[in-house]
This record gives C-alpha cells, sequence and structure tokens, in this order.
C-alpha cells in the first residue's frame, strides 16, 4: 500500500519507495538473501510510525536504509528533503540502535555533552542540554556514574536521552522499548507524544505493540519477510478499537498475514 503525500510536506518528510535490498551468503557469498523487496513507507511531520513484525523481517534494515547506514539495491529514500545519509539531514535526526551506546567509560553526563560539542554546540548549551535530559529519563541522580555500570533499563533510557541530544526533527528508534524498565517506556511514550505536537516525526521498529498505548502510532506499516503486508492507520491494520480487549493483537494479525501470504 502506498501513501500519496502532498508536495509541500516533502521537505520534512521521510520517504521510501520501492526499496529493495539483497546481501550475499554461503559458500564464496554464492547465495542471495533478500532482506528487503519493493518496500513503501511516508512518514509526515508529527506523525509517528511503527515499523512492525517478527524477528528477521527486514525493520533493522529499512530503519538503516533511512540512515543511510545500509545500500539500496533498487529505489530511492528521501528523508527531510535530502538523499538518505546526507550529512546535513543526519544532524537533524536522532537514532536509537539495538546495539549498547559507546565509551562506557564516560559518565552519562559526559555522553551527553560530549554528543551535543562534537556536532557543533557550545560547551555551556551542551552541559544544560545534558542536565535537561538526565532529568527527563530520571538518570539525574546517577549522572556521575559511567554509564557502563548501569543496568539494562538504565542504559535504554540513556540511548533515548543520546537520541534526543539536538532535539531532532526525526527519530529514528530501533526496538526502544526492548528491555527497557516500566518508567522508561512511560518516558518514551510521553516524549513521543509530546514532540507530536511540536511536528516532530518518529519512526519505530519494533515486534510488539503493548508498550506503545492505542494511540501509540499514527500509521503501521507490517513487514514479512522483508515485504510490506499491511500498511495505513492503526485503525486500518489492527481493527477499530472498539474495545482494547476486543482490538485484533499484533501476534494474531501476523499469523493471519502470514498464512494468507503462503496461500498466495
Amino acid at each position: 500500500m502506498m501513501i500519496v503525500v502532498s508536495d509541500d510536506a516533502l521537505d520534512d518528510s521521510v520517504r521510501a519507495r520501492q526499496i529493495s535490498v539483497c546481501y550475499r551468503s554461503g559458500f564464496f557469498g554464492r547465495k542471495s538473501v533478500r532482506a528487503l523487496g519493493g518496500v513503501d513507507l511516508d512518514a509526515l511531520p508529527g506523525e509517528v510510525v511503527g515499523v512492525v513484525g517478527p524477528n528477521g523481517s527486514g525493520k533493522s534494515t529499512l530503519l538503516r536504509c533511512l540512515l543511510g547506514l545500509t545500500r539500496c539495491d533498487t529505489g530511492t529514500v528521501t528523508v527531510l528533503g535530502r538523499p538518505a545519509g546526507a550529512p546535513d539531514a543526519l544532524r537533524r535526526i536522532g537514532y536509537v540502535s539495538e546495539g549498547r551506546l559507546p565509551f562506557g567509560q564516560l559518565t552519562a553526563f559526559e555522553l551527553l555533552v560530549l554528543a551535543a560539542t562534537v556536532q557543533g554546540t557550545a560547551v555551556a548549551p551542551a552541559k544544560h542540554r545534558a542536565n535537561e535530559l538526565l532529568a527527563l529519563v530520571e538518570l539525574d541522580q546517577v549522572a556521575s556514574r559511567a554509564h557502563r555500570s548501569f543496568s539494562t533499563g538504565m542504559e535504554r533510557r540513556l540511548a533515548f536521552a543520546h537520541a534526543l541530544v539536538l532535539d531532532p526533527d526525526l527519530l529514528v528508534l530501533d526496538e526502544p522499548m526492548s528491555a527497557m524498565d516500566p518508567l522508561g517506556i512511560d518516558i518514551v511514550r510521553r516524549t513521543l507524544d509530546e514532540r507530536r505536537g511540536r511536528a516532530k516525526t518518529a519512526v519505530v521498529a519494533t515486534n510488539g505493540l503493548d508498550d506503545y498505548g492505542e494511540n501509540g502510532f499514527d500509521r503501521l506499516i507490517v513487514l514479512l519477510a522483508g515485504e510490506v503486508a499491511a500498511a495505513g492507520t492503526a485503525d486500518d491494520v489492527l481493527g477499530p478499537p472498539v474495545a482494547t480487549a476486543a482490538r485484533r493483537s499484533l501476534g494474531d494479525l501476523l499469523r493471519s498475514l502470514a498464512t494468507e501470504s503462503k496461500r498466495t
């Protein structure tokens, strides 16, 4: 499903058109493995777009294509009016990967100050921003600790703060709730809602929807084996939210879509 967007919104939007990615594997790389096949994605200013699917469905590969970290074999990607990976666009993007943050010997405060200053922020405002973000993710009481000593949940909260350092126009989040504690989940949800009101965009990869709440996503893209199995508003994909208990679960949806794809 392709969602058409107006020309006046393109400069601050994310657009992927018919992108495909294949990897070589096996003995001497003789086997071609398709990670993505003909995927379309749109994210407009102020939208939170969920890329959902089981492990191995191509979610992380899609996000890496948006960032220019993985080259697309076919198709085009435009991010904030620029080709994927353009330096001036990357400065407007905050990214949370599934991996741990670097420089584990640095304190949480030092890491955030470094993230800001290395991208051109003066030291004084960088320190102010670091303190502001540490308070947001409720790590201000441990700001002077080396972050390698943090629990997994604390580290994930710090990673989210790290992505917010420059108040980016676009957040690209790869499983941000994974291994996150309940406090962190609430912080991420509230922050995404607040950013929506300022026309800030987010593209979020996840294999579950429960942590994001009933209105967590404006639109969803469901990936199965690297292809778009369903796309549209949350109501389009999951069914109308008449009652939370009756709302179609992601697990049920994925099972039914997988069954349908096998039949065809």
